[in-house]
């Protein structure tokens, strides 16, 4: 969307939108890579070391997008153009693309039971038992001060992502216009830093 509003001036916010939507409501986005490396990550990694990894894969997502920001906004008012940094961006992406395609083995754990049956899976997923462990388990005392860590965790969580999340909720429900808020939109985007 960003591009297509930077260089096709010419479109109206309404066609800029549905052309940008396409591809996000096609493929899933964020929430099905998100979905994707978890399960990956899960599937691969023993009990004992599974909340570890998933930690600090969450850590590497959380402050990720953050730096991604700061560097293109560095880039960006070091005069390079919106070519070479969508380019940079784009040509990262399908070096990781190709080297999970090629290079990353899709290694079955052996401590993980499978089911065939649809039935049992979905009764899995949609089982309200899984949402009172979760917050059991994050409660729960912990050694060496490790609670507390868990705590601080969220806590940064909460202060990296809350702005970005109550901006977007402001100008979807506020008395905005479209067109306003996509270029406040891009302009945030391009001078984060």
């Amino acid at each position: 969307m960003l591009m297509l509003s930077v260089y096709f001036t010419s479109w109206n916010a309404e066609i800029v939108s549905a052309v940008s939507a396409i591809p996000v409501a096609v493929t899933g986005s964020r929430t099905a890579i998100s979905m994707i490396i978890y399960s990956y990550v899960t599937d691969t990694t023993s009990i004992k070391q599974r909340t570890f990894r998933v930690g600090v894969l969450t850590a590497v997502r959380t402050f990720g997008k953050s730096l991604g920001s700061a560097v293109g906004g560095w880039m960006s008012k070091g005069g390079m153009s919106y070519y070479a940094i969508f380019g940079l961006s784009g040509g990262l992406d399908l070096i990781g693309f190709f080297y999970v395609l090629f290079f990353l083995k899709n290694i079955k754990n052996p401590d993980v039971v499978r089911s065939k049956s649809t039935c049992v899976k979905l009764k899995h997923i949609f089982n309200f038992r899984n949402i009172t462990d979760t917050v059991v388990s994050f409660f729960r005392k912990r050694e060496k001060g490790d609670r507390i860590r868990l705590f601080l965790l969220v806590v940064i969580l909460i202060c990296t992502m809350a702005p970005m999340q109550g901006k977007q909720i402001c100008q979807k429900f506020g008395n905005t216009c479209i067109v306003p808020t996509t270029n406040v939109c891009i302009i945030n985007l391009i001078h984060k830093s």
